[in-house]
């Protein structure tokens, strides 16, 4: 599996950040809320120097994110994500 930037994927990335899915009752192993990252590519985005564009979520993370939080969905990843 490969990360966005076309490296090998090391780490899965939670689209909708855990603490914030804990706090919804969501389920953390969601396979539809992770995304393969590179070990840089996912602290970059953490440090936000280079924060991955919403653009490049997959549906099934949104899909996720709409059944998770609803109508704040929208507003939450574009929090997140450029």
């Amino acid at each position: 599996m490969n990360c966005l930037c076309g490296e090998p994927a090391e780490q899965l990335h939670h689209v909708v950040y855990q603490q914030h899915v804990r706090k919804r009752g969501g389920d953390l192993g969601d396979e539809r809320n992770f995304l393969p990252l590179c070990y840089e590519c996912h602290r970059r985005h953490h440090s936000r120097h280079a924060v991955l564009a919403a653009s490049c979520l997959p549906d099934a993370a949104w899909q996720f994110a709409d059944e998770l939080m609803g109508e704040a969905a929208p507003d939450y990843l574009g929090r997140y994500y450029a």
